[in-house]
């Protein structure tokens, strides 16, 4: 499957289909290809089968039958015709039709175009089939191990998250109490480590993961304390809440957030220095922090802005489950062409003159799966403008005539909770 999904023999792939599932209809143009093109139900797949058919028909010699490939391969139209004109000489010596032997070249010819070798394939398809046992038995280590292949490309780890999310493998957010360096398994799912955080270099955890060391963190105030106490800046523990990293110790992040200067003050109040460093949490109460409300789109971003891409559920997938079930995601119709109706979060809004003075508008819209341009002509974007935001959700009908924009015929901004 592997060599046979390729540019050339790709084209017959209905033919090898159809030819293995009846074999008895398979056609050679000539016996001495059937023990060549057997194994492959008489279509040409494999590079080696090139070389063999020219030493068995055109009587070549193993070095000229390589040749002959590169020749083939790369298109080399002059060294192909003095070796088209060999092999029909070594056909015709065998008593092998003109016509017929002619009728292989040209049908070796189409072939060769990105042929594949055999000892690749097999190779190729060996592994496939190591990593889809993997997958299907231990997804847990699979994906961990995808996952800590690609820490730092963003793109690539919201591939694999949003594949986890689709086998219901549970990424969980850093967690400042169990996160290291690495991915780790934990709770039947996959914790993510620290350095997969902006801003968060080796220096800053490296103190966190020491600090927990010597005794796991308490509680929120014991926890604070002790980081700030050992150099963790304020700009890194902002990071740290919007990524959820505090979250086993107090679930709002809005509100750590909007409290973190007085809980600063009480961390640096409760620390005592003397011959060591201690902590006298008798010293003061601990603050009493204003509890907040988070919106779910608002703590989406912020988990954006910090891991580089959407950890937990993002908020266009929490409304395609309640209301668009049926609406498919950007990632899946990429391939597709026409008529497209989507879903989406308006990430940017560039407004446009054109050249007859009129104006229009291209934007960027996200789901949870990627990103697409879209392009919003002058009537329609006249009615809409004064609506029209960033941030908003937007149902989208359009045509797709390239796999990376849509032109916007309908839009319809959703209300949503948020």
């Amino acid at each position: 499957a592997l060599a046979l999904y390729r540019p050339g023999p790709m084209e017959n792939k209905n033919v090898y289909l159809a030819n293995r599932n009846h074999p008895e209809t398979i056609h050679y143009l000539h016996p001495l290809l059937e023990p060549i093109l057997k194994e492959t139900y008489g279509i040409m797949i494999y590079q080696e089968q090139i070389m063999q058919i020219a030493q068995t028909i055109g009587n070549m010699t193993l070095a000229q039958a390589d040749s002959l490939r590169k020749a083939m391969s790369k298109k080399n139209k002059a060294l192909m015709d003095s070796y088209e004109e060999i092999f029909i000489q070594g056909a015709t010596a065998q008593n092998i039709k003109k016509e017929i032997a002619t009728k292989i070249f040209k049908t070796m010819e189409h072939f060769a175009d990105y042929g594949f070798n055999k000892s690749h394939s097999y190779a190729y398809a060996s592994l496939a089939y190591a990593m889809a046992y993997l997958k299907a038995n231990y997804p847990l280590f699979f994906y961990r191990s995808l996952l800590d292949s690609v820490t730092g490309n963003k793109e690539k780890s919201a591939d694999y998250i949003f594949e986890c999310s689709k086998r219901n493998v549970p990424v969980l957010p850093c967690s400042i109490v169990s996160s290291t360096d690495r991915y780790c398994i934990e709770n039947n799912g996959i914790r993510m480590p620290f350095q997969v955080l902006k801003g968060i270099g080796k220096t800053v955890y490296d103190k966190i993961i020491q600090e927990r060391k010597k005794k796991p963190f308490q509680d929120l105030y014991e926890c604070m304390a002790r980081l700030i106490a050992c150099g963790i800046k304020e700009n890194a523990l902002i990071t740290l809440i919007n990524a959820g990293a505090f979250d086993p110790l107090y679930p709002s992040r809005k509100t750590l957030a909007e409290n973190l200067d007085q809980i600063i003050s009480y961390a640096n109040l409760v620390k005592v220095e003397d011959e060591t460093l201690h902590f006298d949490f008798s010293v003061a109460s601990p603050p009493n922090l204003i509890r907040l409300e988070e919106q779910v789109l608002e703590r989406a971003q912020k988990e954006k802005e910090v891991y580089g891409f959407y950890l937990s559920e993002h908020p266009i997938s929490s409304l395609r489950k309640k209301r668009f079930q049926n609406l498919r995601t950007l990632r899946e119709i990429s391939e597709q062409l026409g008529f497209v109706s989507v879903l989406g979060r308006v990430s940017r809004i560039k407004p446009y003159r054109t050249k007859k003075g009129d104006l229009m508008a291209f934007l960027t819209l996200e789901d949870e799966t990627q990103m697409i341009d879209v392009a919003i002509m002058p009537r329609l974007y006249g009615q809409i403008k004064g609506s029209l935001q960033e941030n908003q959700i937007i149902l989208l009908n359009g045509k797709k005539d390239r796999k990376d924009s849509i032109l916007a015929q309908k839009i319809q901004i959703l209300s949503f909770d948020l």
